[in-house]
């Protein structure tokens, strides 16, 4: 009976240092494992991004564009544009303008409201003010206060959807709707549309990096998908009248 109640002992003390062990070990491990499910950061609010933007964009001094234009344009020439541009209204670069069915680049220089011209052939020839206001300008876009930055400011229901990379930029994706009225003034597209768009904005520095805006399809044709991408800001530019 002695042999007995020792035997049971020994299997009590073993089933409970077995137990022991294995709480422990348990215990070990979900200390020593990390989670697998790591917190996703709360993006910033659409209105603040904007907002950030268009101050940002009010106190930029001189940046590269590249402008182009998909779809119906109607009666517009402008196909694409690229180039340098200051706030101060200077602009230098080249435009393809669509004439007779044909692209056709020229170089361009605008020094305070006045255009420079240098087609294929020949050399640069000062537009007269009379036509100028017909033709593009691209240096509205760096207005302090008629540029992008208003445009940033004037857009409707901003939502945040995601941070991607543009052009080795991190820039927030912001979804959004574009005054029509603002936009035509910046880029040659219909005053009387709205555009949805979407609209990147740097990061760490608030700039607007792009901007792709469409416009609704009139009648059987086409949207028109205007494509703005700028780079370069505050890099120091000299622009002259050419000779």
């Amino acid at each position: 009976m002695r042999v007995a109640r020792t035997a049971r002992r020994g299997v009590a003390l073993a089933v409970a240092v077995a137990s022991a062990v294995s709480l422990a070990s348990l215990t070990a491990c979900s200390h020593s494992s990390p989670s697998s499910t790591t917190a996703t950061p709360t993006l910033p609010s659409g209105q603040a991004l904007l907002r950030q933007g268009s101050a940002a964009m009010a106190a930029v001094t001189s940046a590269r564009f590249s402008l182009e234009m998909q779809g119906s344009l109607g009666g517009l020439d402008v196909r694409k544009a690229d180039g340098v541009l200051t706030s101060g209204g200077a602009g230098s670069g080249t435009a393809d303008l669509e004439e007779f069915g044909q692209l056709i680049e020229f170089d361009v220089v605008i020094l305070n409201g006045t255009v420079y011209l240098k087609g294929p052939t020949g050399g640069f020839t000062q537009i007269p003010e009379a036509l100028t206001g017909g033709f593009y300008d691209p240096t509205k876009l760096l207005d302090p206060k008629a540029g992008l930055s208003r445009l940033l400011a004037t857009a409707s229901d901003p939502r945040t959807t995601g941070v991607e990379d543009v052009g080795g930029t991190r820039a927030y994706r912001v979804e959004a709707t574009l005054d029509g009225a603002v936009l035509s003034t910046l880029v040659p597209v219909p005053a009387n549309k709205d555009a949805p768009s979407v609209l990147w904005i740097a990061v760490d520095s608030s700039h607007l990096v792009q901007v792709k805006a469409t416009l609704p399809a009139e009648g059987s044709g086409p949207p028109t998908v205007v494509n703005l991408e700028l780079t370069d800001f505050d890099v120091p530019v000299t622009i002259t009248p050419p000779a």
